[in-house]
């Protein structure tokens, strides 16, 4: 399969659209992680096994 064409559109959305008590649609979700370009694969998995907890 394909991907899709640059500047398809999606349904995905990194926010809610409706307050479901817990979240807002103003909300964002906490940075648990930051990377700095370039990085290697290394310095990626890393960030990775520390923000999930390995």
């Amino acid at each position: 399969m394909a991907p899709p064409p640059v500047g398809h559109k999606t349904e995905l959305r990194f926010y809610p659209n409706d307050s479901d008590g817990a979240v807002n649609p103003a909300d964002f979700l906490p940075i648990q992680g930051w990377l700095d370009k370039p990085y290697s694969n290394e310095d990626l998995w890393a960030a990775v096994d520390l923000v999930l907890g390995g």
